[in-house]
């Protein structure tokens, strides 16, 4: 089932329904102690099956409760059944294992991925494209998504993030048992564990969709203000995508990680190392809660699916609190900072193209030349229509041009080829005519360094 430009990711023969993460994570020596044991239905007969994994070394793995042979070959974890697994028999597989989880080198990654430890406390766990194997056994692919139920152990005075919903928490001689459980299938890449000296925030009652924040004591008061933002941006993106994908959102905030960026986890934004979150950072990130996470591109060539939309969210948030002009500003902005010549972003076929700025900057700009090409209603009706019916799946490019064609009842594979496909940038088509799109109440967009606005309209 490998990944077009990471080929040993994923694993065909076999979907995973659950995941049961028991962890007790140490950050003061950077030591991981786990039990792992995961669901599934075998698609056909298994005399042998294989989970991606790159982490500590394994004393111990079962299936259905019985002794498997095992090995580890080059990141994959080989289980030997006995007996074999039939075709449509589920089955679990459980395995133990301990140690210093050392991260993953994904090829075209300038370091180790999936495990950090920041500080004596601090510790994140999580990645995309593979990373999540430094620290489980997993189906590493956007194609398997399955339930989580993770219960973390950590010493006093630490607390645990996770994603889904945490729903108990429980002392014992080792410290503290965070429970956190994601009900909603969930790519494996979307999942995110950090530990620190959290404080919880939690209202269920929020305006809007309740939240789950865990921050540190001393969190900066720029931060939280700007934090505040979020449920506004919910509201109108809401407008624009369809109703927000999942019952709550979390923010959580590891002041100290040398990423000095964030991470969209599905339900949780986690952000590493910055203070200087504006609206056009939050935009981005709160839409990756509909493309990324409730839909997730199926392979890395489909990332602009995620990283595109999350970006036109930018413009989409600039123009509603600016004026009309704004987001063809920043399409502009977008477009001008790819070059005169780049890669085609509808295939990445190298891993070193993995998440850079050509699936962020000419993704967005794709969706603005296609606001123009079709006009406003049929744009939107396309974004709401492709959020909805794709709800909590894997999606490709071609499921997202199908929507777009039916909406716009146009033929339009030769505005994707050009888009999409060509090695040349096309040229922005003319100052795009809008006025249909989403509207705020209120205008919070703020022209500083915190987002691009500023530069795109000078």
């Amino acid at each position: 089932m490998g990944d077009p430009v990471l080929p040993l990711l994923g694993n065909g023969g076999y979907d995973v329904s659950h995941y049961d993460l028991e962890f007790y994570i140490d950050p003061s020596r950077d030591y991981l102690d786990a039990f792992v044991t995961i669901e599934a239905s075998a698609k056909q007969s298994l005399t042998a099956f294989s989970l991606d994994y790159s982490g500590p070394p394994v004393s111990d793995l079962t299936v259905n409760q019985e002794p498997a042979a095992y090995c580890r070959v080059e990141g994959e974890l080989v289980v030997g059944p006995a007996p074999s697994i039939q075709d449509g028999e589920t089955f679990t597989v459980s395995v133990t294992y301990a140690g210093k989880p050392m991260g993953v080198m994904r090829p075209g990654a300038p370091e180790r991925e999936g495990w950090v430890r920041v500080s004596e406390e601090q510790i994140t766990a999580g990645g995309l494209w593979g990373a999540e194997a430094a620290y489980m056994p997993v189906n590493a692919t956007n194609l398997d998504k399955a339930t989580f139920h993770m219960a973390i152990t950590v010493p006093e005075p630490l607390a645990v993030s996770g994603v889904g919903t945490l729903v108990e928490t429980r002392e014992s001689d080792k410290g503290t048992t965070y429970v956190w459980v994601s009900e909603v299938p969930t790519p494996p890449s979307r999942v995110f564990i950090a530990t620190g000296r959290f404080e919880l925030e939690r209202d269920d009652e929020a305006e809007g969709v309740p939240y789950e924040n865990l921050m540190p004591p001393d969190t900066p008061l720029e931060l939280r203000e700007n934090l505040d933002e979020a449920t506004a941006i919910i509201t109108e993106l809401s407008e624009v995508f369809g109703p927000f994908p999942f019952d709550r959102l979390g923010f959580t905030f590891i002041p100290d990680h040398p990423a000095f960026n964030a991470i969209s986890a599905q339900t949780r934004i986690v952000v590493l190392g910055t203070t200087s979150v504006g609206d056009a950072f939050l935009a981005h990130e709160i839409a990756h809660q509909w493309f990324g996470n409730s839909l997730t591109p199926a392979t890395s060539q489909d990332d602009w699916l995620s990283e595109g939309f999350a970006t036109y969210a930018e413009g989409l948030w600039a123009e509603a609190n600016v004026g009309p002009d704004a987001s063809d500003a920043l399409a502009r902005f977008w477009w001008q900072n790819m070059g005169e010549s780049t890669r085609h972003l509808g295939v990445v076929d190298a891993p070193e193209h993995l998440g850079d700025h050509v699936a962020y900057f000419r993704g967005a700009a794709t969706l603005h030349a296609l606001r123009s090409e079709v006009g406003d209603d049929a744009f939107f009706r396309t974004l709401r229509r492709f959020a909805s019916d794709f709800r909590h799946s894997p999606v490709t490019t071609e499921d997202f041009v199908s929507i777009a064609e039916s909406e716009s009842k146009a033929d339009l594979s030769d505005f994707f080829e050009v888009w999409l496909y060509d090695d040349t940038v096309p040229p922005m088509p003319a100052q795009t005519p809008l006025g249909a799109g989403p509207s705020l109440s209120r205008p919070i967009w703020a022209a500083t360094g915190k987002t691009l606005l500023g530069d795109a309209l000078s």
